[in-house]
C-alpha cells in the first residue's frame, strides 16, 4: 500500500456520483475493465484473468515441455495475464491470441452450454458474429454491466456520452440496448482517431480491440506501443469531465498514458475518481507516477472497497429513487422536430464556456438585487470595457444556489470577436439542453427563425440562465438593438412563458420596449467601494485613504483600472499608489494612462514576454511560449512564482 494516499469509503463515492453532481455540469465518463463482465455466483460471464490463463495453458495440453516452461514463468510473474500471452504469441501467433479472446467472451453467451460455445465460437463467420452482437437475448449480463447500461440509457445527459473500456466483449452495448438506450462502438487495436465517425447515443470505445473483426491487444509490447492519435483524442475527451475508473487495473497502456497527460496539464480540469476493490488496496508505482500531478492538484481521488457488482446497482437505485433531479428536462419539439435521429453529430465536449473567475467582489448590490427580484426574461448589461459586465454576470450565475428565483442551471457562451459563430454557439446549446436528442446535423438547413424556436423550446422548462457574453458584434448601433438570430431570441423569449432567462453583455447601449427586457448601464464603482476594493486586494499593505480617493476621482471609479492599480501596489516592490497616480497625471488628461504607467514598471524581460503573448493568435501553453521567446529570454522566468 502507498501510505501517502488517502482511500475514501464507498458512501463517499455514492454521494459524489449522486447528490454531489447537483452543482456540477460535467458529464461522467465511466472507464471499466474485465471484472465488470466476469462470472459471478456461478452465473455465466466473460472469462476472468485466471480463466484466460487456463485457456492459454490448454493450448499446450499434451506438450509437457512447453507447459512446464509456461508454468515456470507464471509462478514468478507479477502479471500472469500478460505473461501468458507473451508466452503464447511467439509460439502460436496473433490468430491464436484472438481465438483465446473469442472463447473467453463466449462464456457470457446463454444456452447451448459454455463448452459448446467455446468449442465452436472460432468457426463462426463475420455475419454470425454480428448477429450475436445484435441479439440482446443471447447474452447473460452480470449485475455491474446491467446497471451501467441502465444508467447510460435512463440518464444520458449525465452518463450517456462516452464510455471507455479495455474489454473485448459486447456486453456494455448489449446492456444499453436492453435498457432501451442507443449506443455505437469504436474499436481500435492500432493507432487511429475515435472521432472519425459519429452516430446517435453513447460512444463505447474499446481501446484494446474487439472480440471479432480486429486484433486484440494483450502483451506488454502491444499495450505500451505509441498510439499518438488515439492518446491525443482520449486526452481531449477526458478533459473537464468526471472520469470514474472502476474494475480497471491501471496497467501501462494507452488509457493510463492519456490520463497522465490530462492530470499533468494545469490548464485542464478533470476529476478522476478511481475505485479500487480491496479494503487495503495497492496502487502500482507506474500508476502512481502517472497520477501524481493530479493527486497533488486534488484532481485524483481514490476509493476503496468498491465491488462494481454491488456499487453500480446501488448507484442506479439512488438515481431511480428520484432523490436528485438534476437532469435538464427537454420539452417536446413542436414544429421543429428533427428530420432524422439516425446520425446525430456528437459535439465534443458537450459543455459550455467557463465564466471569468472573479477573485475580488465589491459593490454592484443594486444590480444584483434587480437581477434577483426582477421577472424580466432578458437582461442586457452594457458599459465600456472593464466596468465589470462579465464579472457581474459571472458572480450572478455562480451564486444561483444562494438566491431565490428558481434558476438552477446556467450555460455560458463567450462570443467575443466571433461574429461568424453565434449560430454555432446556439446550436451547441440546443444539443446540450436536448441531451443530445437534437444534433447539429438536424439543424444544418434550419433558418434563424427555426433555430430561435428550437432553443426556446428546449430551455422552456430548464430553469436555466443562458449567458451570451461579449456580443458587441451583433449590435445594430443605429437602432440600439441586436441583429439577426440574437434579436429573434430576445423578442421571442420576452413574449414566451419560459422558466429560463437570457443575459447578454456588450459595450454599446441596447434597449427594447418590452417590460420583459431590462438594461443595466454599468458605471464606475463608488468611492466607498473603491476603498473596499483596496482593502481586499491590498490587504496587509498600508495604502493611504486619500490616495485611494484620488485614484477613484482620476479613474472615475473604473473598476478594472482601480483593480490594476491595487494589484501593482500589492505585487511590485517599491511601488506606491501615489507614484502611480503621479505617472498617470503626466499622461493623457481625460483618460488616465493606467496601462502605460504600469508598463513602465515592468522589467524588459516581462515586457518582451507580454508582447509575445499579445501577438499570439490563441492561448498557448508554457512550452510553446518557451519556444517563442527562447532566442531572447531565459525560459526559467516563465516558471518563477516569485517574479512580479
Amino acid at each position: 500500500m502507498v501510505h501517502d494516499l488517502i482511500f475514501y469509503e464507498k458512501d463517499a463515492l455514492l454521494y459524489r456520483l449522486h447528490e454531489g453532481l447537483e452543482n456540477s455540469q460535467k458529464n461522467v465518463v465511466f472507464v471499466v475493465g474485465a471484472p465488470i463482465a466476469a462470472p459471478r455466483g456461478g452465473t455465466p460471464g466473460v472469462a476472468d484473468v485466471a480463466s484466460v490463463v487456463e485457456l492459454i495453458r490448454s493450448e499446450f495440453s499434451g506438450k509437457r515441455g512447453q507447459l512446464e516452461k509456461l508454468d515456470g514463468q507464471l509462478a514468478v510473474a507479477t502479471n500472469r495475464y500478460q505473461t501468458a500471452f507473451d508466452f503464447l504469441s511467439p509460439r502460436a501467433g496473433q490468430d491464436a491470441a484472438n481465438g483465446i479472446i473469442k472463447r473467453a467472451v463466449s462464456g457470457a453467451l446463454r444456452h447451448s452450454g459454455v463448452d459448446a460455445w467455446s468449442d465452436n465460437i472460432c468457426k463462426l463467420s463475420d455475419e454470425e458474429f454480428q448477429a450475436l452482437d445484435n441479439d440482446i437475448n443471447a447474452w447473460h449480463l452480470p449485475p455491474a454491466v446491467k446497471a451501467i447500461g441502465e444508467l447510460v440509457s435512463k440518464y444520458p445527459s449525465r452518463f450517456g456520452k462516452i464510455l471507455i473500456t479495455s474489454n473485448f466483449d459486447p456486453l456494455v452495448e448489449v446492456s444499453i440496448k436492453s435498457a432501451g438506450g442507443v449506443c455505437w462502438r469504436t474499436s481500435l487495436s492500432v493507432d487511429g482517431s475515435i472521432n472519425q465517425s459519429t452516430a446517435a447515443g453513447c460512444q463505447v470505445i474499446h481501446i484494446h480491440g474487439y472480440w471479432h473483426g480486429s486484433d486484440t491487444l494483450h502483451t506488454n509490447r502491444q499495450l505500451v506501443r505509441s498510439r499518438p492519435t488515439l492518446q491525443n483524442d482520449l486526452l481531449v475527451r477526458l478533459k473537464d469531465h468526471i472520469v470514474v475508473v472502476m474494475a480497471y487495473g491501471g496497467w501501462q497502456d494507452i488509457f493510463t498514458g492519456a490520463l497522465g497527460g490530462v492530470v499533468g496539464n494545469d490548464n485542464l480540469f478533470p476529476e478522476i475518481l478511481w475505485a479500487l476493490h480491496g479494503e487495503d488496496p495497492h496502487v502500482s508505482e507506474y500508476l502512481l507516477s502517472q497520477l501524481r500531478p493530479g493527486i497533488d492538484r486534488n484532481r485524483v481521488t481514490f476509493y476503496k472497497g468498491i465491488d462494481c457488482h454491488e456499487f453500480l446497482p446501488e448507484l442506479l437505485s439512488l438515481w431511480d429513487a428520484g432523490a436528485l433531479e438534476d437532469d435538464i428536462s427537454a420539452a417536446p419539439l413542436s414544429a421543429s422536430r428533427p428530420k432524422s435521429t439516425a446520425h446525430i453529430t456528437q459535439l465534443a465536449p458537450l459543455e459550455c464556456d467557463r465564466p471569468p473567475n472573479v477573485e475580488i467582489w465589491v459593490g454592484r448590490e443594486n444590480e444584483l438585487r434587480s437581477l434577483e427580484t426582477s421577472n424580466a426574461k432578458v437582461v442586457i448589461i452594457c458599459g465600456i470595457g472593464g466596468e465589470g459586465k462579465s464579472a457581474l454576470a459571472s458572480h450572478y450565475v455562480n451564486t444561483l444556489q444562494e438566491r431565490e428565483g428558481g434558476y438552477r442551471f446556467w450555460d455560458w457562451r463567450d462570443c467575443k470577436e466571433q461574429s461568424d459563430r453565434i449560430r454555432t454557439q446556439i446550436v451547441e446549446m440546443i444539443v446540450r439542453f436536448s441531451n443530445g436528442r437534437i444534433g447539429a446535423e438536424d439543424l444544418a438547413d434550419a433558418n434563424d427563425e427555426e433555430i430561435a424556436e428550437v432553443v426556446i423550446d428546449q430551455t422552456r422548462h430548464a430553469h436555466a440562465v443562458l449567458v451570451f457574453d461579449n456580443v458587441d458584434s451583433y449590435v445594430d448601433l443605429e437602432n440600439a438593438t441586436f441583429t439577426g438570430l440574437l434579436d429573434l431570441i430576445v423578442n421571442r423569449i420576452s413574449n414566451e412563458s419560459s422558466s429560463s432567462r437570457v443575459i447578454l453583455t456588450c459595450r454599446p447601449q441596447v434597449h427594447y420596449p418590452s417590460s420583459s427586457v431590462i438594461t443595466f448601464s454599468m458605471k464606475g464603482i463608488s468611492e466607498g467601494e473603491a476603498l473596499e476594493l483596496f482593502a481586499k486586494r491590498a490587504s496587509g499593505h498600508a495604502v493611504p485613504e486619500p490616495d485611494i480617493r484620488d485614484a477613484h476621482t482620476i479613474t472615475k471609479g473604473h473598476a478594472f483600472w482601480l483593480d490594476l492599480l491595487a494589484v501593482q501596489v500589492t505585487k511590485v516592490p517599491g511601488t506606491t499608489l501615489r507614484k502611480l497616480l503621479d505617472d498617470m497625471r503626466r499622461g493623457r488628461e481625460e483618460v488616465p494612462d493606467v496601462l502605460s504607467s504600469i508598463w513602465d514598471k515592468l522589467a524588459l524581460r516581462e515586457q518582451t514576454l507580454l508582447r509575445f503573448m499579445a501577438e499570439a493568435v490563441r492561448p498557448e501553453t508554457e512550452i510553446t511560449l518557451q519556444r517563442f521567446v527562447a532566442s531572447q529570454l531565459n525560459y526559467k522566468i516563465l516558471r518563477k512564482p516569485s517574479d512580479p
